[in-house]
């Protein structure tokens, strides 16, 4: 989803299944480096929301970052 809030640059909001536990990142910028995730050369992201999933050791992350 492409979002452009009130003259800000474009934003995208991405959802990830990512290994471990997130929820403690809610609220804070956080750089990502994943080839996988195409996020190769370490992308600043706003972590919006995290539900972890401590039976199988990952959890949901929901973040926003720049086009």
């Amino acid at each position: 989803r492409f979002r452009r809030l009130n003259g800000l640059p474009e934003t995208v909001i991405d959802e990830h299944l990512l290994v471990g536990e997130w929820a403690a990142l809610r609220g804070q910028v956080i750089t990502i480096t994943s080839g996988v995730l195409g996020y190769d050369a370490g992308v600043p992201v706003f972590v919006l929301g995290a539900e972890d999933d401590r039976a199988s050791g990952t959890s949901r992350v929901t973040v926003l970052r720049r086009l």
